[in-house]
Formats: C-alpha cells, structure tokens, sequence
C-alpha cells in the first residue's frame, strides 16, 4: 500500500514573522514526504512555468513588500501581495491535503485564510502547534478533526506513515480522505513524452521549429 504516492502536501504556516524557521520546516517534511512519493507544495518554493512568475514569495518580493510597507507605500503593498495571494490560495486548491504549522507568536493571518480555504473543501488538515494542543483557538476544533492536531512533527509523520501504509479497514478518513491512483496515468505520461524525445532526435530540425514557435508564443501572451 503507498497511498500518499503522487498525492500534493501544501504546507501552510506563517512567512512573513518566520522566514528562516518557516523555510526549515517546510524543507524537512518536503523531504520526509517525497521519501513516501508524495507531492510537496512549498511556497517558497513554487512550482511555477516561467511565464506565470507572479507571485513568488523569494527574498526580494519580501524585501520589496518591507520597504513598501516602511514607506507607507500601501497602495505598492497591496499590488505585491495580491498575485502572492492568488498563487497560495490556487495552491490549496491544487493540493490533496495540507500540511500546517500553525505558530500563534509569528502572526499566522495568511495561514488561516488558508486553513478556512481548505475547509470549505473539505481537505484533510494536518496542524502542528509548537504552543500545543492545548492552546490550540477553540474555534479550530470544529473545523478540524482534533485527531489531526499534532503537538510534534514526529507525531504528524507517524500519522501519515498510517495513513500510507495501514490496511483499508485501519483507515478512518473522517470523510475527507480521498486517495487518487496517479502512477498509472503518470507513467503513461513519461512513457510518451520519452518516446516523443526518442522522436525529436530523429528530426532535430522539426524540434527545433517547435521550440521557435513555443517561445514566440509565450512572448505574444497578454497578462
């Protein structure tokens, strides 16, 4: 059984107040959840063609959102900060289930809108507190499963061990749980795209002609 294989993990947690810690996080369970071939989504780290870079969350968008903010530049602020919005909130729609740290001393606003996004969906949200359970907003308990509040990451990974590898009648899903078979159609996918390329280095002229016309193409789009 891996049925985490090929299923999207958004993380979700605050940013702005943690961007050493908030990176380090999220760094350590991208690599626990591609050792069980799982997705991760990590938005400092956004999986993004080059023709659609709105909405980075690097170094220098936060630079640029921290300068404008100092200046009072609201106007500025809010022109940044929209399309970094759209593209996390895109990323919570794309995801399987979401992974979130919810640390109430780093000023987790964008995390909530988040974790109410994803609730209307009805994803599985697996929340890690370092402030613990305990002190975990009275509200959340109705809006997640308190078996997915997690006082340790340790404790998180062992659950998503569980749910990967534990038999079906072992599995309660809390009726949001939905488990989707990717590998037969993602193979299918690389078996014709290494068949395509197997064909591109019979004719590289044609492939060529084709790469011209991609990035004409690219360059005409109107944003």
């Amino acid at each position: 059984m891996n049925r985490l294989c090929l299923q999207r993990a958004y993380h979700i947690g605050p940013m702005d107040a943690d961007r050493i810690g908030g990176r380090l996080w999220r760094e350590d369970m991208s690599e626990f959840l591609l050792s069980r071939g799982c997705i991760p989504l990590n938005p400092y780290e956004k999986p993004m063609h080059s023709v659609s870079n709105n909405g980075l969350e690097d170094d220098e968008s936060f630079e640029m959102m921290c300068q404008a903010r100092d200046k009072e530049d609201y106007d500025t602020l809010a022109k940044l900060i929209n399309p970094i919005r759209h593209v996390d909130l895109r990323m919570v729609d794309h995801a399987d289930f979401i992974i979130c740290n919810l640390d109430y001393d780093k000023k987790p606003t964008g995390t909530f809108d988040e974790i109410f996004t994803a609730e209307r969906q009805k994803k599985p949200i697996l929340l890690h507190c370092p402030q613990g359970k305990k002190n975990i907003s009275f509200w959340l308990f109705d809006v997640i499963p308190h078996e997915w509040m997690f006082d340790s990451w340790d404790e998180m990974k062992e659950y998503l061990v569980h749910i990967d590898t534990a038999s079906d009648e072992e599995i309660d899903d809390k009726g949001r749980w939905i488990f989707f078979d990717m590998e037969p159609v993602v193979t299918d996918i690389l078996k014709r795209r290494k068949k395509r390329e197997q064909g591109w280095q019979q004719f590289p002229e044609v492939k060529n002609m084709f790469e011209d016309f991609n990035m004409a193409d690219e360059r005409d789009l109107d944003y």
